[in-house]
């Protein structure tokens, strides 16, 4: 007993470190070993799978502030005034719809401008009215005159014959007596006879300017055609009149272009 007792003791104690030691060493093996070998899993599973994109790194996000300026394909319409003009008012405000043509604004001048061109307007009208008026008066007056042309003339010619032989009485009478006669009553017949010669040479002239005018009638119509005509040199006159009195009034008025149809 003794002596087993001594083997035994002199065993155990030799061993105490070596125990510790290997220990040591399966306690290691198995930390350094693969998950997969830990937890079971098979040989085939723990082949390297190649890796796939790496996920991109998120990016720290951050604020620019710029200016800019938007402009229409169409391009900018720019409206404005003159230097020094004075903008009595503004008929629209920042937002509203503008159609072409419309009042933007108004500017200095712009009520003496506009009677101007009321003034022009009616000086224009005056005077179709006044050409209309006219060519009425001369319808009335050819009318008359058409009817009364062949019994004016032959009345012209029966008193030219009438003045004649007259004039032949007078001239008997004086050969007569006029000889004879002395003092006052040879005044009075030289007088007499003077008057109806002088009155004979007047109703010939009277006919002479009746047959001319009747011949010219023709001519005469057609210039007083021309000279009530709408589109005479007078007319053109008072349009100008009217396109310079509203190109003041333009001038004075802020329009948008008339290329665009409709802008804000």
């Amino acid at each position: 007993m003794s002596r087993g007792s001594r083997r035994g003791g002199s065993l155990w104690m030799p061993l105490t470190p070596v125990a510790l030691i290997v220990g040591l060493a399966v306690l290691v093996m198995v930390v350094s070993l693969p998950r997969g070998a830990a937890t079971g899993t098979k040989a085939d599973d723990r082949v390297a799978k190649p890796a796939g994109p790496a996920s991109p790194a998120p990016v720290a996000r951050s604020v620019v502030h710029a200016l800019a300026r938007l402009e229409p394909e169409s391009g900018i319409i720019t409206v404005g005034v003159r230097p020094g003009v004075k903008v009595e008012r503004i008929a629209v405000k920042q937002g509203d719809q503008v159609a072409a043509g419309a009042v933007l604004a108004v500017l200095e001048g712009n009520a003496q401008a506009e009677l101007q061109v009321a003034l022009a307007d009616a000086q224009k009208k005056n005077a179709d009215f006044q050409r209309a008026l006219g060519r009425k008066k001369l319808a009335i007056e050819r009318e008359r005159e058409d009817r009364l042309k062949k019994e004016r003339l032959e009345a012209q010619e029966k008193l030219v014959d009438l003045v004649r032989r007259k004039l032949d009485t007078s001239k008997k009478i004086y050969e007569t007596m006029g000889q004879a006669a002395q003092g006052k009553v040879k005044y009075e017949l030289d007088m007499a006879y003077y008057q109806v010669e002088a009155e004979s040479i007047k109703v010939q002239l009277d006919l002479k300017e009746l047959q001319v005018a009747q011949d010219l009638i023709d001519k005469r119509r057609k210039q007083e055609d021309e000279a009530l005509a709408d589109d005479g040199p007078d007319a053109d006159v008072l349009d100008r009149q009217i396109d310079l009195a509203r190109a003041s009034l333009d001038q004075a008025t802020v329009r948008p272009p008339p290329r665009a149809a409709s802008w804000r």
